[in-house]
């Protein structure tokens, strides 16, 4: 488990029967949900039985939805680079908001505006938003060293 470069607050929680849930990259641009407990550590399967997660942001809500369904005392570590993209109003209509965040803080932010030259409004939405995840997933990507698995913060 030393591998995890687990913090001190992480080895205390795992030796008093607690269970943390880490998000690591994997080959391939993947990312995958690692359960951490006094067993050792876990790879935990992707719904659809693949090698990871696409998105760094499935892997994200699938630990998550992994502490809160554990009924147990657990921790999620917090990614030390992330995105969210949120929905957001312009006086000139829609947009969706990416914001890039590092340790948990927001460090940039940038709007994506549908594409007026698109005849299906819905379409050009549905594209400004695709948009935004491939440009949040590329920063994590491009943020991630070489050769670092786990990407976290002291907590």
């Amino acid at each position: 488990m030393e591998s995890l470069g687990l913090t001190r607050q992480e080895r205390q929680h795992i030796e008093q029967g607690g269970r943390l849930f880490v998000i690591e990259a994997v080959p391939g641009g993947r990312w995958q949900l690692v359960s951490v407990s006094a067993q050792g550590r876990e790879p935990l399967p992707t719904p659809g039985g693949e090698p990871g997660y696409a998105l760094q942001r499935d892997a994200v809500r699938a630990a998550a939805a992994a502490a809160q369904a554990a009924g147990e005392v657990c921790r999620l570590r917090p990614c030390r680079f992330s995105y969210e993209i949120e929905f957001h109003w312009l006086d000139a209509g829609m947009a969706w908001r990416l914001c890039l965040r590092q340790d948990e803080r927001d460090v940039d932010e940038k709007l994506f505006i549908p594409d007026d030259n698109l005849d299906d409004e819905d379409e050009a939405f549905q594209a400004a938003h695709d948009q935004a995840l491939e440009v949040g997933e590329r920063w994590v990507a491009g943020r991630l060293k070489s050769g670092q698995r786990f990407h976290a913060m002291e907590i």
